[in-house]
């Protein structure tokens, strides 16, 4: 077990390091890079077992891993005698917690295994829309602005947002009735996924009409900046869960403040436009057609429109990562699928390089 403080600069080295590779890779490849043969599956899932056990078996330190020590408090006070399922509250995570008790397993054990789904959930999506490239995809996942953080310190945001990707996939691939049970799972992880399903479900009626979506998302960002905090007081009144309101009283001066730069998040915003911008230029400009592509397209741009209005929150982060954990494979699935460019390798590589470069000045320079 490394030493805490070593968790955040070793994992970001290595990942933004071997980001930094690939993308140099593609971008001198003069078109060799686009057209190897397939990736390992086998390897990625290798990768991705690594990557869950190293973060599973963290130190409790909640200074380095946030909530960490909040969940490995709940977790050493959970009594498995007074457990009850009640589908009101976040009864999945419960069991969880349940049945690691239960079996006699310490608070390291309960982590490692939510690693496991965490990263398992988010593999098989990978692997299922991207079988080409599951390797280079598992690398933009890792070096996305957010994952760590919600690995370590968001865990039942986190695992609930990749339980949620898996339901979407089950869903392409005509298993509906798994693919509802696994988004109930999914809420009973964690409530705040509602926001990504509802956007999903628009999407199926409006995916042939993409632009709207786009659309939407602009008027978001107008309407965040004209009516500001009375238009998330609005929407608090029809939320199906009370953090809502707890974060964005936070961002209007209570406990927490702190914690966002400024009023209006530039930042994320910029880092949120990427893959809209390249799904407008894919779906409106080269008008590539792929019902897969624009269905997750349209969801991630509604589930982002409602964290845009909530954008002042304290902790912003969280509703953000409502529509960034499909962020990596939003990116990837068209570069890696369509012929969009001429230098298709060149293109690709400036993507991830500017993909793996935000994330490196906001982990190392900006925070």
């Amino acid at each position: 077990m490394f030493d805490a403080s070593l968790y955040h600069p070793l994992f970001f080295g290595i990942i933004c390091l071997w980001g930094l590779f690939v993308g140099l890779q593609y971008y001198n490849s003069k078109g060799t890079v686009q057209t190897q043969r397939q990736e390992s599956v086998l390897v990625g899932w290798g990768i991705a077992l690594i990557i869950a056990i190293w973060l599973g078996m963290r130190p409790v330190n909640g200074y380095y891993f946030g909530d960490t020590g909040n969940y490995a408090g709940s977790f050493r006070a959970f009594q498995p005698a007074d457990f009850v399922i009640d589908f009101k509250n976040e009864w999945v995570w419960e069991s969880l917690y349940y049945i690691t008790k239960s079996l006699g397993f310490d608070i390291h054990f309960f982590f490692t295994v939510v690693s496991l789904l965490y990263m398992a959930t988010a593999y098989a999506a990978i692997r299922t829309l991207i079988p080409q490239k599951p390797i280079i995809t598992l690398i933009l996942l890792c070096g996305s602005l957010m994952f760590y953080a919600f690995g370590v310190n968001g865990l039942r945001n986190g695992l609930a947002c990749h339980v949620t990707l898996l339901a979407f996939i089950l869903y392409f691939k005509e298993q509906r009735i798994l693919a509802a049970v696994v988004a109930f799972l999914a809420y009973g992880i964690h409530h705040s996924v509602g926001i990504p399903l509802a956007g999903f479900i628009c999407s199926l009626f409006i995916y042939k009409r993409p632009h709207w979506s786009i659309i939407i998302w602009g008027l978001s960002i107008v309407a965040s900046l004209l009516l500001g905090n009375s238009l998330t007081g609005f929407i608090e009144q029809f939320s199906v869960d009370e953090r809502l309101q707890g974060y964005n009283s936070m961002a209007q001066g209570g406990v927490g403040y702190q914690f966002s730069s400024s009023d209006f998040r530039w930042d994320f915003l910029a880092y949120s436009a990427m893959p809209i911008i390249l799904g407008y230029y894919t779906i409106l400009k080269k008008r590539i057609t792929d019902n897969w592509y624009s269905v997750l397209f349209s969801t991630y741009c509604l589930a982002n429109a409602f964290w845009v209005i909530f954008i002042r929150a304290a902790f912003s982060n969280r509703f953000a990562y409502l529509s960034w954990f499909m962020y990596p494979i939003v990116v990837a699935y068209p570069l890696f699928f369509f012929n969009l460019w001429n230098d298709q390798d060149k293109k690709a590589g400036q993507i991830i390089l500017a993909y793996i470069g935000f994330t490196a000045v906001m982990q190392f320079l900006y925070w």
